[in-house]
């Protein structure tokens, strides 16, 4: 990274950790989050079909979903699996919901790619011009001889060398003045170094060559084409879209994508995307490191089955195309891993990459392991509140059989075991005035992303509405009413500084080992990949505060110690940064109750 922007980050790493939150200015902030419409009807949605009719047993997808659903490691959102062109297996795990689009992280950068192959076709630009010719007003001098060699297809295959990287999204308002005069690491096209700046470029590029932004040039080529409808694409701040990230799809238009690539870019009989790209991008252009992946295409990963390929986003954003079986699966997820490699990915891998999975032929109808499936697609969950305890339809935990239905025993109401209904008795109607802190109801991780900062919470209320409860947080100046949903989630809309953040949340009223109430709070951003947990311990006239957030404290932890590197470690003590980054992002809060 250039010393001028690792600097910047420093500071914003300290002002993060010394809680001065309010003093992030390093990047222009507009509000352009806009909110989901979810009147519209869907266009071109696959047919759906038993798994049984393409040679699938419904039994083996239940045994993968509750395989997915119940390991530690995974923490899937969403998933869709095609078959020959139509839809055997959907599901949302709660609270996130399969019709809501969802962040995709680096995941549409494959989508820029075909933006490029496009731009191509149409004669707009090539592979081989440089960078230097399309961006000569944002070029010096210095830079003009040092990136004289660096071409559209180096940006493609991730083989830049431009140290300028994702870090600069948050300290840097001119990403394509910051790009053109960073410095390079190695000559370009001598190897892999994945840096999302090179798909803004692209991007960039794009806007450059056609004067229309990715949005608008793709809209007739591609959205419209395919019915894609309801989807939006961050723009940095000057006003271009990310390109390597920022973009949110539902999980069927993520599966068009996926059916267009296995198509060879044809849709309805139209040729949207040359074949030629299709065939182009997806085939390996670099190596790279074992534990990162497989190999990369034109913005583009291989997989490990025999010619699949996937469009690869972090956190667990996924397209995954495996032609010889005609097969399509995408999922969207808030994993704690990065790229390819991942528990996730191992789990998918063990069902759908072996040699034995194969279906070549239809099997035979079985009703009953298809209402199996239906019944595992309805009650996936990302986490479960109540550990053990029996849900709405009287099995202990896991998933239904004939050994696990118990008994629900008769209890008079006034004995009946309804934690909720103690938290509604106990909380409602208390208020709480916190001392100063610097914490936020949006997750570091997206007030980073969305350069979205906290104001600090100032006080908190509960309140009983119909047989639910609430809590009222006052952040700033601002005022957020969160449902708390016992057993099922409860839903709602935040607006953040002028943007829209979709929530699900659910909630568990107990007691800790010391016998202190505690109320424990999971409020998923269901849009994105993230969710921030709340713990309320209650005392007698106060209330402390426990905040975290799913995924977020190791890989931010270790992002700040390589952003730290050797010439940030020469100004901070990179032990004591990680812990007090540890510090900002699980803060703890206390309050007085105010009395009336």
């Amino acid at each position: 990274m250039d010393l001028k922007v690792q600097l910047k980050t420093l500071d914003l790493i300290v002002k993060i950790i010394n809680g001065s939150m309010d003093r992030i200015n390093l990047v222009e902030y507009a509000p352009q989050k806009v909110v989901f419409d979810r009147e519209s009807p869907y266009e071109q949605a696959f047919l759906r079909a038993t798994p049984e009719s393409v040679g699938i047993s419904s039994r083996y997808l239940s045994r993968f979903l509750k395989d997915v659903s119940k390991d530690p490691l995974i923490n899937m959102h969403g998933i869709m699996i095609l078959k020959d062109g139509r839809v055997i297996s959907e599901a949302a795990f709660a609270p996130f919901q399969k019709d809501l689009w969802h962040i995709t992280h680096s995941m549409c950068k494959s989508i820029t790619g075909l933006a490029v192959g496009l731009a191509v076709e149409e004669g707009f630009l090539s592979l081989d011009e440089k960078l230097v010719d399309i961006f000569r007003k944002k070029t010096n001098v210095i830079s003009m001889v040092r990136l004289k060699n660096l071409t559209v297809e180096h940006l493609l295959k991730m083989s830049s060398g431009i140290i300028f990287n994702e870090t600069g999204a948050v300290t840097e308002n001119d990403w394509i003045k910051a790009y053109m005069e960073s410095g390079i690491s190695f000559e370009p096209g001598a190897e892999f170094a994945y840096n999302s700046m090179n798909t803004f470029m692209l991007s960039a590029i794009i806007k450059e060559k056609t004067g229309m932004g990715l949005m608008d040039y793709l809209k007739p080529r591609l959205w419209e084409p395919l019915g894609i409808r309801r989807v939006y694409w961050e723009l940095n701040p000057r006003g271009i879209e990310k390109g390597g990230w920022g973009l949110s799809l539902c999980l069927e238009d993520m599966a068009k994508i996926g059916q267009l690539y296995l198509q060879k870019g044809m849709w309805n009989g139209v040729q949207l995307i040359p074949a030629w790209w299709i065939e182009e991008s997806v085939t390996k252009k670099m190596d790279m490191p074992e534990n990162m992946g497989n190999g990369y295409g034109y913005q583009i990963w291989m997989g490990k089955r025999p010619g699949s390929f996937q469009c690869n986003g972090m956190l667990g954003q996924n397209i995954i195309v495996y032609p010889d079986l005609n097969m399509v699966i995408v999922n969207t997820a808030g994993n704690n891993e990065l790229f390819q490699t991942s528990r996730m990915m191992d789990v998918i891998g063990s069902y759908f990459e072996t040699e034995k999975f194969h279906p070549d032929k239809a099997l035979a109808e079985d009703a009953g392991a298809y209402r199996e499936l239906q019944y595992v697609q309805e009650h996936l969950k990302c986490s479960v509140p109540y550990e053990g305890a029996l849900n709405q339809h009287g099995y202990l935990g896991g998933w239904p059989g004939k050994k696990e239905k118990v008994k629900r025993r008769r209890t008079r109401p006034d004995k009946a075991a309804r934690p909720e209904a103690d938290a509604i008795r106990q909380l409602a109607g208390r208020k709480y005035v916190l001392e100063k802190n610097a914490a936020g109801i949006l997750p570091i991780f997206l007030q980073c992303f969305h350069n979205n900062y906290a104001k600090g919470l100032v006080s908190l209320e509960f309140a009983k509405e119909q047989d639910g409860l609430l809590i009222r947080m006052r952040e700033g100046d601002s005022d957020f009413t969160v449902p708390i949903g016992f057993g099922s989630p409860a839903y709602g809309r935040f607006n953040i500084n002028g943007e829209p953040y979709e929530i699900g949340t659910v909630g568990e009223y107990t007691a800790d080992e010391d016998g202190t109430a505690v109320l424990k709070t999971e409020l998923s951003f269901i849009e994105t990949s993230n969710t921030r947990t709340i713990k309320f311990f209650f005392t007698e006239d106060g209330v402390r505060m426990v905040l975290d957030e799913i995924p977020g404290l190791n890989l931010i932890v270790e992002g700040v110690s390589s952003v730290i590197g050797k010439v940030g470690a020469a100004i901070v003590d990179v032990d004591y940064s990680q812990y007090k980054v540890k510090k900002a992002l699980v803060p703890e809060i206390k309050g007085v109750m105010e009395r009336r």
